[in-house]
């Protein structure tokens, strides 16, 4: 009996499957990798493919396998998946930086040997083809060359799982940026609102259920994300992140955008400001999404500071 299986905290997987059995071939055609014992649908965690599910059980039922189904589609709390997903990050960094320092110290003590050999060895000196040192001495130089190559090949390694944890660190603040988070709750609101149409649709068709549907926890779901990262954003606010927004600005302010040229605002817009051309005052103006924005002064301060004789008089 081969089983497939679904929960929001494990993913889907299928168990119960034979070396050689055929059953393998099959799941891999559905979209199942196997990973960690056990057939897998990778990233199902917290989200459910149930066409894959669907379409993995009935090629296997065709090539006369029992299947059985399991579904637990119970949404988790956000805070919980993204405390999850958190601590996941910090594991791969820490692991990718101990691969890391693992090869660093491995590079660092092949080039320690390979210099040592070479230390006895006179500058200069070549091989003296026959002479009793010869072999000695082309022993040596393999010595050298291969304790070179490890250790650059070992050096290599270092960077790689150096670059490694850096991704995924880097990864992780993206995901808690705060205007990457404003984004996710602008798509999430814009699902919610597709979603909601859908109900208010069936509503006035009469379509009712005794029982919540999938539309209804998923309008559940969402309404919850939503609460949850605006929470978020509330917090890297209180903690003293500056979130620009329309009502921070005003035609005729000027702006920086990560450079030391001010450029000014010709028009505000709900997810960008417009600011003249850089080099071009005649070109249309150019429009700056607000997490590009790094200072801000309205047209009197920015007066007062490239003229500060002229503001006391």
């Amino acid at each position: 009996m081969i089983e497939i299986s679904h929960s929001h905290a494990e993913g889907t997987v299928a168990e119960g499957t034979s070396k050689g059995d055929g059953a393998g071939d099959i799941l891999k055609a559905n979209g199942f990798t196997y990973r960690y014992g056990a057939w897998r649908v990778q990233g199902s965690r917290d989200r459910m493919s149930s066409w894959k599910i669907q379409a993995a059980a009935e090629a296997l039922r065709a090539a006369d396998f029992k299947v059985a189904v399991e579904v637990d589609d119970t949404p988790r709390s956000t805070a919980v998946v993204e405390a999850e997903r958190a601590g996941r990050a910090a594991a791969r960094a820490e692991r990718f930086t101990g691969y890391s320092e693992n090869a660093a110290g491995r590079s660092e003590a092949a080039e320690a040997g390979a210099r040592e050999i070479q230390r006895h060895i006179p500058f200069g000196q070549p091989v003296l083809y026959g002479h009793h040192s010869q072999k000695k001495h082309e022993k040596a130089l393999e010595r050298i060359d291969s304790g070179l190559r490890k250790s650059f090949a070992e050096g290599r390694k270092a960077t790689h799982w150096a670059g490694r944890a850096e991704s995924a660190e880097n990864a992780q603040r993206y995901r808690e940026n705060v205007y990457v988070t404003l984004r996710r709750i602008d798509r999430m609101e814009a699902e919610l609102r597709a979603d909601r149409r859908i109900a208010d649709r069936r509503a006035a068709n009469g379509v009712t259920s005794a029982e919540p549907t999938r539309l209804d926890l998923r309008i559940s779901h969402l309404e919850q994300r939503i609460a949850y990262w605006r929470a978020q954003v509330a917090a890297a606010e209180a903690a003293g992140a500056k979130v620009w927004r329309p009502a921070d600005f005003a035609k005729g302010d000027v702006l920086q955008c990560g450079g030391s040229r001010w450029l000014r605002v010709v028009r505000v817009n709900k997810k960008s400001v417009s600011v003249e051309h850089p080099t071009n005052p005649t070109a249309p103006p150019v429009p700056l999404p607000y997490d590009g924005v790094t200072g801000h002064r309205t047209a009197a301060e920015h007066a007062a500071a490239t003229n500060p004789e002229g503001s006391r008089d």
